[in-house]
């Protein structure tokens, strides 16, 4: 009578052993996902500052995100294959600058009045602009190649005055800056009041195609390095550390680039462009820019006198080849490589070239130039 109880207990205690043992299983099959699910009791850590920077060129925006690395947003206004000598910004472009830390431009007339323009309209002060041009003692543009009266009214560089961080500054009662920090015309600049409202582009007396001499691109990259560590002290060691590194490959593309010009006779080392964008190029590698179609800028149609000029002088130098450029069109150019005989080799100048061009970045575009120029002299 009384084994009824006893196996009843027991079974009681099997049954409830057997559930604990389920229990146990399931909660260690589903513990991880379960704590993975539950919300942390911990505060998320907050987010670093990134620096935004805006570039006027794509370029230059390369350089800024190598030396930036992940502590910046960098915007470049220019589209690739866009011809920065005929750009007009629009409202979307004036929105970038207004919530721009730093924007970094060519300067040296590169940028015409728009980039003025645009620092007017968004109300922003004109410090936060770093014009890179005006550091790498800028080449002065051509005679030949200049167009109305543009070198009336300017000082020579060497009255500029630098500070640390690379750019030109002169005490507040000198510099033509006002309450607001908006510049007055650079070095008494004077323009017609019928060009700057057309926005007609007019460069200065400097050529500001700086990059294709790498070793000049070297001092506008440590400037983006110091003023980038000016706005975030405490990075600055990854934003110099990186532009070192960087330095060192703008080493390793001058020296090769020197191989690889060795291969062109000096005699067959003359070019003939589009525009005026190589003459950095040719006085750092010994070649000699014998005929430019469009100037310093490609916004000046050529004259039927100047065409007819370069038609002599490319057969009286027996000149190879004349280089036209992604950014313009290839009528002219096409022109007179027919009218005298020669090949049409384009290559890239003030812009990058588009993914799966070969010229995505600026040491990319470098060669890539470098390669179809000696291709086409040797």
């Amino acid at each position: 009578m009384r084994r009824r109880p006893i196996r009843r207990i027991a079974s009681i205690v099997w049954a409830s052993f057997l559930m604990l043992t389920l229990v146990s299983f399931v909660a260690s099959c589903g513990g991880d996902d379960e704590r993975d699910a539950k919300p942390s009791d911990e505060p998320a850590a907050p987010q670093e500052t990134v620096i935004r920077v805006v570039t006027t060129s794509n370029i230059i925006a390369d350089w800024a995100r190598i030396v930036g690395g992940d502590r910046v947003e960098v915007i470049s206004l220019m589209p690739v294959d866009v011809d920065p000598h005929t750009f007009q910004p629009g409202p979307r472009d004036a929105a970038q600058i207004a919530e721009a830390d730093v924007v970094l431009a060519v300067g040296l007339s590169m940028e015409g009045f728009w980039l003025e323009d645009l620092l007017k309209n968004v109300a922003r002060d004109a410090s936060i602009v770093l014009a890179l041009g005006d550091l790498i003692d800028p080449i002065h543009a051509h005679s030949d190649d200049m167009h109305g009266d543009e070198e009336d009214g300017h000082e020579n560089d060497e009255d500029h005055e630098h500070d640390e961080d690379g750019e030109n500054h002169k005490d507040d009662e000198e510099d033509g800056h006002d309450d607001d920090g908006q510049h007055e015309a650079d070095e008494d600049h004077e323009h017609d009041e019928d060009e700057h409202e057309g926005h007609a582009h007019v460069h200065g007396p400097e050529n500001p195609h700086f990059w294709f001499d790498p070793i000049r691109v070297k001092v506008a990259i440590n400037a983006i390095a110091a003023r980038l560590s000016r706005l975030d002290p405490a990075n600055a060691n990854v934003y110099f550390t990186n532009a070192v590194a960087y330095n060192e490959k703008l080493d390793e593309l001058h020296h090769w680039t020197e191989h690889e010009v060795s291969a062109v006779a000096p005699e067959r080392r003359l070019l003939v462009t589009s525009h005026d964008s190589y003459r950095y190029f040719a006085e750092r590698y010994g070649f000699e820019v014998i005929g430019v179609i469009l100037g310093v800028s490609t916004d000046v149609e050529a004259s039927a006198e100047h065409l007819a000029h370069l038609v002599e002088l490319v057969k009286e130098r027996d000149v190879p080849a004349v280089f036209g450029e992604t950014i313009t069109s290839e009528r002219l150019a096409q022109a007179l490589a027919n009218e005298t005989g020669t090949k049409l080799v384009r290559i890239y100048s003030d812009s990058l070239g588009a993914d799966g061009s070969g010229a995505e970045t600026y040491i990319s575009m470098v060669q890539e130039n470098v390669k179809r120029v000696v291709e086409a002299l040797r």
